[in-house]
């Protein structure tokens, strides 16, 4: 799907993700991650790393571990090992 600028949908998602998590602006980019998932039209391990990566930042420990298990996430591994 484009856009009247010829970015594909999934492309502007993409970036509006980036400039959230850049911001530090992790529940805008929860969102942005909600759309995206349905765009691509299913939750890839990125995007679910991604969103463990902002509930960790929004101090969401619990959500993040049941977003992403150890074995799909690096980024939750350590979380874990030191629940």
């Amino acid at each position: 799907m484009a856009s009247a600028n010829g970015v594909s949908a999934t492309v502007a998602l993409q970036q509006e993700l980036g400039g959230h998590l850049q911001s530090g602006n992790y529940a805008q980019a929860l969102k942005a991650l909600d759309r995206l998932i349905l765009e691509v039209g299913s939750a890839t391990p990125q995007l679910l790393c991604n969103r463990a990566f902002c509930y960790e930042k929004l101090q969401l420990k619990r959500k993040a571990l049941k977003v992403c298990p150890a074995e799909r996430c690096c980024f939750t591994t350590n979380m874990h090992a030191n629940p």
